[in-house]
């Protein structure tokens, strides 16, 4: 079994209401049926919030930092700078010096895609030690006003620390990983500047930014209309690993890109629909919200007294929709051995 030892969060300085930013009259009409109400800005980059949401992890789990035998960063969308390999910079903040370093590109599902990596990598070679899944995203540098159109960007990191467990240990686990792809228009969504141009053609305003931009309208809705199908590919696909209907669900955690925005994901009737614990007054953080809703909703209730299946979804960029399952089981009762 797989567990995770603990999560920790960097959300850099106090919350920042999205009313305080002087808003144009389609933002400020968009905010309201968003239900996003604050955001989190980081001075820094990237790097640093992930250093911080693993030293955060590292305190909470009160364990060794040498179990650690690797480190896999998963930057949203940047790295802090440019020909960066985050997980070095963490090993090293950190003094984790025994540990392996991987960075990951894969938008805000490389948090999740690390920690199917992760999970492999505890099944077959437990004696390397545990793994440290770090991602983070700094979206304000990266927009104007904190929006590029449809939902309001914060700045954010998290930090995962996973081991092998013996069974019946309790607490939460990792069981399994799934994922679905657009067919077409997969780079609707982006940051222009990159390598398939030389420097002298790029404009400032226009290249390093968050666009998107779809060939045509049709093609942007049929994309929306497909979206619905990704997700439901990934949850079908996450149940049948694990052998359980969708109504064994406890939860499903989903990123902050607006209340409004289950109403096209999820049919009316779904199952899953009574099921989502998001807490959309946050803005969107890439891969970090997740999380956060998950965690933040375990510690609001009372200890599992049978096994509880929850569901980690997020989609990265316009490319795909991925998700991990996870398990909270009772803790053990004394004296009962696993």
């Amino acid at each position: 079994m797989i567990g995770l030892k603990g999560v920790g969060f960097c959300l850099p300085g106090a919350p920042i209401p999205l009313t305080s930013l002087s808003l144009a009259p389609e933002e400020v009409s968009r905010l309201q049926p968003l239900g996003q109400e604050f955001f989190h800005r980081a001075e820094g980059g990237s790097t640093e919030l992930m250093i911080e949401a693993s030293r955060s992890v590292l305190e909470g789990c009160g364990l060794p930092p040498d179990r650690i035998g690797m480190v896999i960063s998963a930057p949203s969308l940047l790295t802090a700078h440019g020909l960066e390999i985050p997980a070095i910079e963490i090993r090293n903040g950190l003094g984790l010096f025994r540990a392996e370093c991987l960075n990951l590109g894969q938008g805000c599902v490389g948090l999740l895609r690390a920690m199917q990596l992760a999970g492999d990598r505890l099944q077959l070679k437990p004696e390397t030690g545990a793994v440290l899944v770090v991602a983070g995203t700094v979206a304000s540098n990266l927009v104007r006003n904190q929006t590029h159109g449809s939902f309001f960007w914060g700045d954010g990191a998290v930090a995962v620390w996973m081991e092998r467990a013996e069974a019946g240990q309790g607490g939460l686990s990792y069981h399994g990983y799934a994922e679905c792809s657009v067919e077409r228009n997969a780079s609707a969504m982006r940051i222009g500047f990159g390598d398939a141009g030389a420097i002298e053609r790029y404009v400032l305003d226009r290249d390093f930014s968050i666009r998107v931009e779809f060939p045509s309208d049709r093609e942007q809705l049929e994309y929306i209309e497909g979206e619905r199908g990704r997700l439901l590919a990934v949850v079908e696909g996450l149940t049948r690993q694990a052998g359980i209907p969708v109504e064994a669900l406890s939860g499903v955690a989903m990123p902050s890109l607006g209340r409004n925005r289950l109403r096209f994901l999820l049919p009316a009737d779904h199952p899953l629909r009574a099921r989502v614990i998001c807490d959309f007054r946050y803005a969107h953080m890439g891969a970090v919200d997740s999380l956060l809703f998950l965690q933040n909703h375990l510690e609001a209730q009372p200890q599992a007294v049978a096994p509880e299946w929850y569901i980690v979804l997020t989609p990265a960029f316009t490319a795909q929709w991925g998700g991990v399952l996870l398990r909270r089981d009772p803790p053990p009762i004394p004296g009962q051995v696993g």
